[in-house]
């Protein structure tokens, strides 16, 4: 399956969701780079977004990723719990802000702050700018 056209491959990760793709980096150097290309991330998401919407909930101070389907059989359904490299996701998570792909998780009181790329897993901790959090505002 390694020696799939490049063509091919990126019609085949064009129908898994994002959160998926992070197993198929791991199958090989060639699939690898061609799930970390921009003009490939690019036509996958317009693709997933011509089928489905995907969003990010907080259920109980969890972060999950939910897939939204409004056409052919409307659903909702979870694609799982947001979870980090490093056991950030202990935290409890009031708050949440996305831009160009990266979440800004903003605890329940409001004295942590950490950046989560989803599709990475990699995650960045913040230190409040004033020791009284909750003057600041951050998006």
């Amino acid at each position: 399956m390694v020696d799939l056209p490049r063509d091919l491959a990126e019609e085949g990760f064009s129908r898994l969701p994002v959160t998926s793709l992070r197993g198929a980096r791991c199958t090989c150097k060639k699939w690898n780079t061609l799930t970390k290309d921009e003009s490939f991330f690019k036509k996958h998401i317009v693709e997933q977004a011509s089928t489905e919407l995907t969003v990010v909930m907080v259920i109980e101070f969890r972060v999950y990723l939910m897939s939204i389907n409004l056409h052919d059989r409307p659903s909702i359904t979870c694609q799982g719990k947001l979870t980090s490299l490093d056991n950030s996701d202990r935290v409890d998570i009031s708050l949440v802000y996305h831009c160009d792909g990266l979440l800004l998780c903003i605890a329940k009181d409001f004295a942590s702050f950490v950046v989560r790329n989803p599709y990475t897993g990699q995650t960045l901790w913040l230190k409040p700018r004033s020791p009284h959090p909750r003057l600041d505002w951050y998006s």
